[in-house]
């Protein structure tokens, strides 16, 4: 609905300006304001179509608003060609006419491309927030990574440590129990040798 109110507030901004004196820099009267103010206008109507739909569809609309407008006003401009003081030259005149209101329509598409350009830059500013609180982030991350990893490393050169130890302990454990085995060994040779001598 409010799509279709803007564009008929365009199309007629862009039909008034059929009503206009063409000498819009006259000094003393108020024709520089009435242009002025149709083409801000028209540029407001750009700028509300493109908030309302995106930039494609506000684009089209405003292409069909100025092709609508130019067929409605060249039919009005030859329909009544009386009242617009066209006598001769009608062709030329209908080619000023037809200038006058796409340069009029052509502000509803500066319109149109402002508004996008706004809504791009602040989009292209809210991802580079977004782009430096993920690098942020993706820095914190490497930071808490590497020193877990350094955590890891040292908890695994503690085990290794300890793993050595208990080796060397077992290790000489087991050389020692080996020594008193031999030692044993020996006493029941010995102990052996004399209990056949004895009884020999």
């Amino acid at each position: 609905m409010l799509v279709f109110v803007t564009l008929t507030f365009l199309v007629i901004m862009i039909l008034s300006t059929l009503f206009i004196d063409k000498n819009f820099l006259g000094i003393g009267d108020l024709n520089f304001l009435a242009w002025f103010s149709i083409n801000l206008f028209s540029f407001i109507c750009g700028w509300v179509l493109n908030k309302i739909t995106n930039w494609k569809n506000s684009t089209r609309l405003c292409f069909v608003a100025i092709l609508a407008s130019l067929i409605i006003a060249l039919g009005i401009v030859i329909y009544f060609k009386d009242f617009f003081n066209i006598q001769r030259a009608l062709v030329e005149n209908l080619v000023a006419i037809g200038f006058q209101i796409v340069f009029v329509g052509l502000m509803s598409l500066f319109g149109v491309t402002t508004s996008e350009v706004f809504r791009l830059q602040k989009e292209l500013i809210e991802m580079l927030i977004r782009k430096e609180s993920y690098e942020k982030l993706i820095l914190d991350a490497k930071k808490e990574a590497s020193l877990e990893i350094r955590e890891a490393k040292l908890k695994a050169e503690q085990i290794i440590r300890d793993a050595e130890w208990r080796e060397r302990i077992a290790r000489e454990k087991k050389q020692q129990i080996e020594k008193q085995l031999r030692e044993f060994i020996e006493i029941e040779k010995q102990l052996i040798a004399k209990y056949e001598e004895k009884e020999n």
